[in-house]
């Protein structure tokens, strides 16, 4: 019995149950059987806050459209199902296929906030997968992690078998084909993971060593979802979101992510208004969020929101910019 299965007898007990029932729009799950590697997308965070976040989205569409990949996601389910999953003995699984966490080759984790870290060690814990990387067996997912809050890894070094540092769209290519490949020729865990520590920007803890943070230099060819994952449910950026710039010229001393994304790379206007164009087409919905450090400082912000508000008074699209 599939872990969501064990859980419907509790769901009228729970609050919001439509975060854990796979009611998404645009979800492109595939045949479990028909995919040589399976990977699962955790976000550390609850439903809400998990579906509004541009990067795994971005993940989710990159991996998809690979021969042989599949990528699921998941969220940290609220306090309450939680104690019922302890409780029964439920693992975590992927909202798309309804496999348990362990069924699948890589579990990558992306952490945005310190607090995220120990959610991590939760989402392990009640899938049965040892905490610590050294207690791992054979048949347990490779945990890599990555995200903003990856700038220092040491805390959480001896919980994960690799850590990912800087922009990964590119490398997320990359893995997946060393995977099917090593999945193919019938490669042991220990292989993989050391296969997987040659890529650029791939730390592996056990290892040591240096790592050079990988980068995204041309933003304009970076891929960005069209047909963008909407929730049935109220989520906390519940619109279309439009990445125009990566990195921050300001140089604030106290801003983290203003040095992690340098350097400062911009999307064209046009390539912007592409992006907005499909993903409202897609979604339906009525706003749509401009997404950087700093949005008020990309050198055709003026031409961008001319174009919007041309466009809002005959389709009634609104226009937002993150403070």
């Amino acid at each position: 019995m599939k872990p969501l299965d064990r859980l419907r007898p509790f769901l009228a007990l729970l609050e919001r149950p439509s975060r854990y029932l796979n009611q998404e729009i645009n979800t492109r799950c595939k045949e479990w059987e028909g995919a040589v590697y399976r990977v699962l997308l955790l976000f550390p965070d609850t439903y809400e806050v998990g579906m509004s976040h541009l990067g795994l989205r971005i993940i989710y569409h990159i991996l998809n459209d690979q021969e042989g990949v599949l990528a699921d996601r998941t969220y940290l389910p609220w306090r309450d199902a939680l104690e019922v999953m302890e409780r029964e003995g439920i693992p975590l699984w992927g909202l798309e296929t309804g496999r348990p966490l362990k069924d699948f080759h890589l579990l990558e984790v992306s952490f945005q906030q310190e607090l995220a870290y120990t959610n991590l060690l939760k989402a392990l814990d009640v899938s049965g997968v040892p905490l610590l990387a050294s207690q791992r067996r054979e048949e347990d997912p490779i945990v890599m992690v990555g995200g903003a809050a990856t700038v220092n890894p040491v805390p959480f070094a001896p919980f994960v078998d690799l850590v990912f540092v800087g922009e990964s769209e590119e490398a997320q290519v990359e893995i997946a084909q060393l995977m099917v490949d090593a999945l193919v020729r019938g490669a042991s865990r220990e292989e993989r993971v050391d296969l997987l520590s040659t890529v650029e920007g791939v730390w592996c803890p056990a290892k040591g060593g240096r790592v050079r943070r990988r980068i995204v230099l041309d933003l304009e060819k970076a891929p960005s979802p069209t047909k963008m994952l909407m929730s049935p449910t109220a989520v906390v950026h519940d619109r279309v979101t439009v990445e125009i710039m990566r990195g921050c010229s300001r140089g604030c001393r106290f801003c983290q992510a203003g040095f992690q994304y340098r350097p400062v790379r911009e999307r064209s206007v046009a390539r912007i208004l592409e992006l907005a164009r499909e993903g409202l087409a897609s979604t339906g919905y009525d706003e749509v969020s401009l997404l950087s450090l700093s949005a008020t400082d990309h050198s055709g912000i003026h031409a961008i929101i001319k174009a919007f508000m041309e466009a809002g008074e005959s389709s009634f699209v609104s226009l937002s910019l993150p403070s």
